[in-house]
């Protein structure tokens, strides 16, 4: 908890707008203990607080009711909730009650999430394909939710090739670098990723229209 207040001091100090901060994954806390991770940063620091919250990553959990107390308190002002479940991120939006901002963390579950009332998503593969992940949510808030689901669908076979097997960044590195954009490689621990795997994503960027 030190720490995230030095590191949420200094993004503070450097000019940033917010901080999205990770849950204290190690040693792993109580729900109690969450809650004052994010009270005593929040009480240190004056710009929006963001959860981040990750379990298949970090194996740790927030639970609704624990956002929801943050919530109620004025600690948080929103969370990125990489949940694979759907239920879980429905079931901060019923508790908070449009206190905070919710974002859902995964690209398969933009659309769902925006149907069960989240705000939007900060998802990884927004970083290869923007303008894909900006139009799932521009057709949903314009009302075409058949064409908002046909393009969530579009994009389930690059997230596929992308995060299927491994979730590390290289193979969405590999993917922006076909896209023409040298962004090197990304930091270890990582390993190559194999041609198939490669064919795979450039397929698939291929059926989008990115690559001809």
């Amino acid at each position: 908890t030190r720490i995230a207040i030095e590191l949420t001091r200094y993004a503070q100090d450097a000019g940033a707008d917010g901080a999205v901060v990770s849950l204290p994954y190690y040693p792993r806390p109580t729900q109690e203990g969450i809650y004052q991770h994010y009270r005593m940063i929040a009480k240190e620091v004056d710009i929006p607080l963001f959860v981040y919250s990750w379990p298949g990553q970090y194996g740790l959990d927030i639970e609704p009711e624990t956002v929801a107390h943050l919530a109620d308190d004025g600690y948080i002002q929103g969370i990125k909730d990489s949940h694979v479940d759907i239920d879980h991120t429905a079931e901060i939006v019923r508790l908070t009650e449009g206190k905070i901002t919710v974002w859902q963390g995964f690209e398969t579950k933009i659309l769902p999430a925006l149907c069960i009332g989240a705000d939007g998503s900060v998802c990884t593969i927004g970083n290869i394909i923007p303008s894909d992940v900006v139009e799932i949510y521009n057709l949903f808030q314009e009302g075409k939710i058949k064409e908002a689901k046909e393009k969530q669908l579009s994009i389930f076979g690059l997230a596929n090739a992308l995060f299927k097997e491994r979730h590390d960044m290289q193979p969405l590195k590999e993917g922006i670098k076909m896209l023409g954009y040298d962004v090197g490689d990304a930091l270890m621990p990582t390993t190559p990723v194999p041609p198939d795997v490669k064919e795979k994503i450039r397929e698939e960027l291929r059926k989008l229209g990115k690559l001809k």
